[in-house]
Protein backbone atom coordinates (compact mmCIF):
# COMPACT_ATOMS: atom_id res chain seq x y z
CA UNK A 1 0.00 0.00 0.00
CA UNK A 2 1.16 3.47 -0.76
CA UNK A 3 0.40 6.62 1.13
CA UNK A 4 -1.57 9.04 -0.92
CA UNK A 5 0.25 12.36 -1.21
CA UNK A 6 -1.68 15.19 0.40
CA UNK A 7 -1.26 18.74 -0.62
CA UNK A 8 0.05 21.33 1.80
CA UNK A 9 -3.07 23.35 1.14
CA UNK A 10 -5.37 20.53 2.24
CA UNK A 11 -3.30 19.75 5.36
CA UNK A 12 -3.14 23.42 6.31
CA UNK A 13 -6.86 23.95 5.82
CA UNK A 14 -7.67 20.90 7.98
CA UNK A 15 -5.52 22.11 10.88
CA UNK A 16 -6.97 25.61 10.51
CA UNK A 17 -10.51 24.20 10.56
CA UNK A 18 -9.72 22.15 13.69
CA UNK A 19 -8.25 25.19 15.47
CA UNK A 20 -11.29 27.32 14.64
CA UNK A 21 -13.73 24.61 15.73
CA UNK A 22 -11.88 24.23 19.08
CA UNK A 23 -12.01 28.01 19.56
CA UNK A 24 -15.76 28.21 18.96
CA UNK A 25 -16.81 25.16 20.95
CA UNK A 26 -20.29 25.38 22.46
CA UNK A 27 -19.11 24.60 25.99
CA UNK A 28 -16.86 27.28 27.51
CA UNK A 29 -13.66 26.14 29.16
CA UNK A 30 -14.05 25.69 32.91
CA UNK A 31 -11.15 27.02 34.98
CA UNK A 32 -9.85 24.80 37.74
CA UNK A 33 -10.52 26.32 41.15
CA UNK A 34 -7.20 26.82 42.92
CA UNK A 35 -6.76 26.41 46.69
CA UNK A 36 -7.82 29.55 48.56
CA UNK A 37 -4.95 31.32 50.26
CA UNK A 38 -5.25 32.69 53.81
CA UNK A 39 -6.55 36.25 54.04
CA UNK A 40 -3.34 37.62 55.61
CA UNK A 41 -1.28 36.14 52.75
CA UNK A 42 -3.56 37.63 50.08
CA UNK A 43 -3.48 41.03 51.81
CA UNK A 44 0.30 41.06 52.17
CA UNK A 45 0.99 39.93 48.62
CA UNK A 46 -1.48 42.32 47.01
CA UNK A 47 0.02 45.18 49.08
CA UNK A 48 3.55 44.31 47.91
CA UNK A 49 2.43 43.79 44.32
CA UNK A 50 0.72 47.19 44.17
CA UNK A 51 3.68 49.02 45.79
CA UNK A 52 6.30 47.40 43.52
CA UNK A 53 4.25 47.06 40.30
CA UNK A 54 4.72 43.29 40.11
CA UNK A 55 3.21 41.38 37.21
CA UNK A 56 0.80 38.97 38.97
CA UNK A 57 -1.56 36.10 38.25
CA UNK A 58 -4.84 36.26 40.12
CA UNK A 59 -7.90 34.04 40.25
CA UNK A 60 -11.13 35.88 41.03
CA UNK A 61 -14.35 34.34 42.25
CA UNK A 62 -17.57 35.51 40.59
CA UNK A 63 -19.56 38.31 42.19
CA UNK A 64 -22.89 36.56 41.54
CA UNK A 65 -24.03 32.97 40.98
CA UNK A 66 -24.34 33.63 37.24
CA UNK A 67 -20.68 34.62 36.98
CA UNK A 68 -17.67 32.47 36.33
CA UNK A 69 -14.17 32.07 37.75
CA UNK A 70 -11.72 34.47 36.11
CA UNK A 71 -7.97 33.94 35.72
CA UNK A 72 -6.09 37.17 34.97
CA UNK A 73 -2.48 38.29 34.63
CA UNK A 74 -1.57 41.94 34.98
CA UNK A 75 -0.48 44.80 37.20
CA UNK A 76 -2.51 45.62 40.31
CA UNK A 77 -3.21 49.10 41.76
CA UNK A 78 -4.88 49.91 45.05
CA UNK A 79 -8.04 52.05 44.84
CA UNK A 80 -9.22 51.98 48.44
CA UNK A 81 -8.94 50.00 51.66
CA UNK A 82 -10.44 46.85 50.10
CA UNK A 83 -10.78 47.68 46.39
CA UNK A 84 -8.24 47.08 43.64
CA UNK A 85 -7.77 47.53 39.93
CA UNK A 86 -5.93 45.02 37.73
CA UNK A 87 -4.80 46.20 34.32
CA UNK A 88 -3.54 44.07 31.42
CA UNK A 89 -3.13 45.66 27.97
CA UNK A 90 -6.57 47.13 27.19
CA UNK A 91 -8.58 45.18 29.81
CA UNK A 92 -9.23 46.47 33.34
CA UNK A 93 -10.79 44.56 36.25
CA UNK A 94 -12.14 46.09 39.46
CA UNK A 95 -12.30 43.70 42.40
CA UNK A 96 -12.32 43.45 46.17
CA UNK A 97 -10.16 41.25 48.40
CA UNK A 98 -13.18 38.99 49.07
CA UNK A 99 -13.17 37.92 45.42
CA UNK A 100 -9.49 36.88 45.39
CA UNK A 101 -9.13 33.11 45.48
CA UNK A 102 -5.46 32.84 44.58
CA UNK A 103 -2.65 35.27 43.80
CA UNK A 104 0.92 34.63 42.59
CA UNK A 105 3.89 36.51 41.17
CA UNK A 106 4.59 36.05 37.45
CA UNK A 107 8.32 36.05 36.79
Amino acid sequence: MQNQPTSTKQTGSNSFYQAISRFFRADPQQHRLLKRQPKWQRQLFIKRASENSFQIFIQLLPVSKEGQITNITGTVHRLGPDHYLLHHHNVTYFFSLKQVQYIANVS
